[in-house]
């Protein structure tokens, strides 16, 4: 299966995340059909699951264990962090893992658990061209600038090239990731692994900075496009297709009923949104089996209890946030 034509990618996600996982990882292999993928299986539950599904042979499954005995750093680090961090930390890890372990792979690309694709991604890979290093920022729309102090670039997608600058820049990456990987902004500037980002267009050659308006479209910069139809594709500004879209912000409320959180950034849940990004979505992932969450309602109600509750709930009310499955019948 390691082959210089396919396009290799990685990704790491637990149980819970697991129909977003999964979800992710079939949109691609139905759009990219040289994606060759390597998982980190955070959990038993989730290796067991993938060695099961019908695309297997094109996955490459690694538990959380085989990456903490190769990488003692990794180890260590994860008593003093949250499991969200930790996995942030793994991040780097996993990636320098397989570039160790797999040596036929030339590049590397890693995608977040909450991606889904709409659409090949060959012209990101054809920007990419033969950059060591490709990166996407945030692209936010004006109402969501404040979060720039948390980076310039989301780690949504992360490519690395096999050569002195790619394996330079994930090897550091990696040991600033062992030293601080936090969910906090430090005196320093420091955050997560996300805001490390920031420097490599200055510290390193060849870096791409992908400017495709469908790669990484999510609720903190959709408001800032056009969207249309086009020969049933969805297209951006009426010439660039969606490629994925990022879920964050995406809750389940009930059943039958989730909150996008678009809102947040004054942005109104339009008919095209609704229907031809969220609904494919959630009935995807409903069908994988998205589990309700009871402390994250019990957590919305009581911010909604609130000053600033009262005003998150008149803004999902005045931009329509919230998207009823049963509304489908």
């Amino acid at each position: 299966m390691i082959s210089m034509i396919n396009h290799y990618y990685c990704t790491l996600f637990d149980s819970n995340y697991l129909p977003q996982g999964r979800a992710m990882i079939e949109s691609l292999l139905y759009h990219d059909k040289r994606a060759v993928i390597f998982v980190l299986c955070i959990d038993e539950n989730v290796y067991l699951n993938l060695s099961e599904c019908n695309f297997c042979d094109r996955l490459f499954l690694i538990q959380l264990i085989e990456l903490e005995k190769y990488n003692d750093n990794l180890l260590d680090s994860k008593s003093n962090r949250s499991k969200v961090e930790y996995y942030w930390t793994c991040g780097p890890a996993f990636l320098l893992y397989v570039f160790e372990n797999y040596l036929d792979v030339s590049f590397l690309t890693y995608l977040d658990a909450d991606l889904y694709f709409y659409s090949s991604p060959d012209i990101v890979f054809e920007q990419i061209g033969s950059s060591s290093i490709a990166i996407v920022p945030h692209n936010f729309i004006w109402s969501a600038r404040r979060l720039l102090k948390y980076g310039y670039y989301n780690v949504s997608w992360v490519s690395f090239r096999r050569d002195d600058e790619g394996l330079n820049c994930l090897k550091f990456w990696h040991l600033e990731c062992i030293d601080y990987c936090f969910d906090r902004l430090d005196s320093k500037g420091r955050y997560g692994d996300q805001k490390y980002l920031d420097n490599w267009t200055n510290h390193y050659k060849n870096v791409c900075v992908l400017q495709l308006p469908g790669v990484n479209m999510a609720i903190w910069n959709v408001g800032r496009y056009r969207l249309s139809h086009s020969n049933q594709n969805l297209l951006i500004n009426k010439n660039s297709p969606l490629i994925f879209y990022h879920f964050s912000g995406l809750k389940m409320l009930s059943n039958n009923c989730f909150i996008t959180n678009i809102s947040r950034y004054y942005t109104p849940l339009t008919k095209i949104i609704k229907h031809s990004i969220y609904l494919p979505y959630i009935l995807k992932i409903k069908e994988l089996g998205f589990p309700y969450n009871e402390k994250e309602i019990i957590d919305l109600r009581r911010d909604n209890s609130s000053f600033n509750g009262y005003w998150k709930s008149f803004l999902r009310f005045v931009y329509r946030d919230r998207i009823y499955i049963k509304s489908l019948n």
